[in-house]
């Protein structure tokens, strides 16, 4: 995963950061007994509420680690949609409300399965899975053997893999994961406006902005020197359009290979936004892409 990959999606970044770290550190410690939750007896005998939180903090396998991860990187145009403060409020609002509806659906279903909770932020996929299907579009469909594929199948098929491993164990913060993120779409208490104090927000950024900033995309030399090279071809055809009082050219032609350079780095931004980006920056790729997160 190069930093440039993360560029706009600092949440993404330190919980990815975490998801991969905290195992090890459990490993070493010796805290893996408290990750595992059990609603009955852990919630409704034990009252030891503190599991739910620390049950979603970490997977408990190599194999749910890599999976877990990969998906949520690439899900990390969420936070590029939402803003960074927004995301973390989702992803806490979300978290809270899902923990308690798993709580319940184990309580409605009585599986003795189902009882234990799997490990892992298995909820909050299945929330930010739910956003993603809402709000991204679908690209590059084509069909194979009568099943329609697009950009994001890659997504789905990944999800569904991690939560089948995990089967019943998974049901639970599935279906709590999917109603949690439901609720937040439906607005109530206006959920959607809540964000990630300012204050703390600098304050993190202040601390540990240094070791989780990532660099802007950007684009090959080639190609930027292609660009300039366009540029200043721009500007001498109005110089001497100038001269012979001429009108002058409105818009420099637009580079197909720049296009479809900036597609391959946002598959999910439709070609016209792409080429308005482009043109309300003058062709300078890096404005471009950053108008793009």
């Amino acid at each position: 995963m190069s930093s440039s990959g993360f560029s706009g999606a600092t949440v993404t970044k330190t919980w990815l950061l975490s998801l991969t770290a905290l195992p090890i550190i459990s490993s070493i410690v010796g805290l893996r007994p408290y990750i595992k939750l059990r609603i009955v007896p852990h919630i409704t005998r034990k009252f030891q509420l503190w599991r739910l939180f620390t049950s979603a903090t970490m997977f408990s396998s190599a194999s749910d680690v890599f999976t877990g991860v990969l998906i949520i990187y690439n899900l990390r145009i969420i936070e590029r949609l939402f803003g960074s403060r927004k995301y973390a409020a989702f992803l806490f609002v979300t978290g809270f409300v899902s923990k308690f509806l798993e709580v319940a659906i184990s309580l409605i279903l009585r599986q003795p399965r189902v009882n234990n909770i799997v490990p892992g932020p298995f909820a909050l996929i299945a929330a930010l899975v739910y956003q993603y299907y809402q709000l991204v579009p679908a690209t590059g469909i084509v069909n194979i053997f009568g099943v329609n594929l697009s950009s994001k199948s890659g997504i789905y098929l990944l999800t569904a893999q991690l939560f089948y491993s995990r089967y019943p164990n998974s049901v639970a913060p599935a279906l709590a994961g999917l109603a949690a993120s439901m609720i937040y779409s439906s607005n109530i208490a206006n959920l959607k406006q809540w964000r990630f104090p300012t204050s703390l927000s600098n304050f993190v950024s202040s601390r540990l902005g240094v070791y989780l900033k990532s660099n802007p995309p950007t684009i090959p030399d080639s190609l930027h020197a292609h660009l300039l090279q366009q540029q200043h071809q721009y500007q001498h055809n109005r110089s001497q359009n100038g001269n012979n009082s001429d009108p002058p050219q409105q818009q420099p032609p637009l580079d197909e290979e720049l296009i479809e350079l900036l597609q391959g780095m946002y598959p999910q931004k439709p070609r016209d936004e792409i080429v308005r980006a482009l043109i309300q920056t003058g062709n300078d790729a890096n404005r471009a892409a950053m108008a793009l997160l």
